[in-house]
């Protein structure tokens, strides 16, 4: 069974300047592997595969230093929303895949990891996360749960997206395997 679970998050000025790097830098791995795709397309009619973009992506990465700055998962995901935009595309018909603007105000990323969440509680009674999850997960952002939230002692993450909205608010979104 799966849940989701989503937070506002408040994160400090630091923590801001890496969220907005990390939307960069997955937004620009996403145009950079779509304007690859439909040059080689055109040129000799080929495409890319997922697989082909992710070797080449630790390529660009030592080309493109910025580009370790960020959570890596988020540049593949990247990738792997542009391979299924893409195979939509030739399978369901649906629209040809379009570039991501800077002007947009829709900024997100999609995480994944194999982190389990440790029952742990403070003198409020809320549930916290190990340190180290936090830290992996969320950037080390506090992000305190309510207790009703978890009910067993052992949670799977199977994947969390990170997004700002027009107003300028943090949101995340945890989905948990329980």
């Amino acid at each position: 069974m799966e849940k989701s679970y989503k937070f506002r998050i408040y994160p400090n000025k630091q923590q801001k300047q890496l969220l907005a790097k990390t939307f960069g830098c997955a937004r620009y791995v996403y145009n950079y592997y779509l304007d690859k795709k439909i040059k080689l397309y055109r040129e000799s009619q080929e495409s890319l595969s997922y697989n082909n973009c992710s070797a080449d992506l630790t390529k660009l990465k030592q080309e493109k230093i910025w580009l370790k700055e960020v959570d890596k998962c988020a540049l593949q995901n990247a990738l792997k929303n542009l391979d299924c935009a893409y195979q939509n595309f030739f399978k369901l018909h649906n629209g040809f895949p379009k570039f991501k603007s800077r002007r947009d105000n829709h900024k997100s990323y999609r995480t994944n990891s194999n982190i389990k969440y440790y029952e742990k509680y403070t003198n409020e009674g809320c549930l916290t996360p190990e340190r180290n999850a936090v830290k992996r997960l969320c950037m080390a952002f506090d992000i305190y749960y309510k207790e009703d939230v978890f009910n067993s002692s052992m949670k799977k993450i199977k994947e969390s997206n990170m997004n700002i909205s027009p107003m300028g608010q943090y949101m995340k979104t945890i989905q948990l395997s329980i």
